[in-house]
């Protein structure tokens, strides 16, 4: 569905919309919505590469990768090593407290492990050499930023067209939150919450098997809507 297709069953599956908000406004709602549904549903996956700069830890992702909306822990960050590309592990800095307790203070060299703090990636150690696409990330894409009412906020993907009711619940939540009716909004709410673990799952089944870079080994890709990691 393009926006122009969403915004009329938007109006038609809560009237109350109409009159209420201008296209302007559901327009904007839309937007919101998919880029929800998009994090939600971790469904427009990316990997590149980026340039790693010696004694440097730290990686602004949203400066670095196209239309960055999180990373995949999952997918990994990978970095080129001795010809072939080596996972870093994912740890925490209150993991890495408890296993590596010099970690803050470490000597530039080959990082062993990773974390996020915001947009930002950290690794630790730092490289101890400069490194054109030194890093291999595989990470999740913003939805398209839709200016026309033909756009399609996933790239018109047909895999992906079981989505597109999901950014209605949510723009029907909105609305009815902007009228005050907090009880229709719950109910939309948990329909959006086992709705978005569907199709998290169908999103996730399409991905099986998509590429990896060579390495040491392969990472784990897929897990529960509930209980993956951010």
């Amino acid at each position: 569905m393009n926006r122009g297709e969403l915004r009329a069953k938007i109006k038609a599956d809560y009237p109350e919309v109409n009159g209420f908000w201008k296209d302007a406004q559901v327009n904007a709602e839309i937007d919101l919505a998919a880029i929800q549904v998009a994090f939600d549903t971790e469904c427009l996956p990316a990997d590149e590469k980026i340039n790693l700069t010696a004694d440097e830890d730290e990686y602004d992702l949203d400066d670095l990768l196209t239309d960055f909306l999180g990373l995949d822990i999952e997918g990994g960050v990978h970095y080129y090593q001795d010809s072939y590309w080596e996972p870093l592990d994912y740890k925490t800095p209150d993991e890495l407290d408890e296993d590596e307790v010099e970690w803050r203070t470490m000597d530039s060299g080959d990082p062993d492990y990773y974390f996020t703090r915001g947009s930002k990636l950290v690794l630790v150690g730092p490289p101890d050499t400069t490194i054109t696409d030194g890093l291999w990330v595989y990470f999740y894409q913003m939805p398209v930023a839709m200016t026309a009412d033909a756009d399609d906020p996933f790239n018109g993907e047909g895999y992906l067209k079981p989505l597109h009711p999901l950014i209605c619940l949510l723009v029907g939540a909105a609305v009815k939150k902007a009228k005050e009716k907090y009880t229709d909004v719950k109910v939309i709410l948990e329909e959006y919450a086992s709705r978005a673990e569907i199709g998290y799952n169908h999103v996730h089944n399409k991905m099986r098997g998509q590429h990896f870079p060579q390495t040491n080994k392969m990472p784990g890709y897929f897990g529960s809507f509930k209980t993956r990691n951010r």
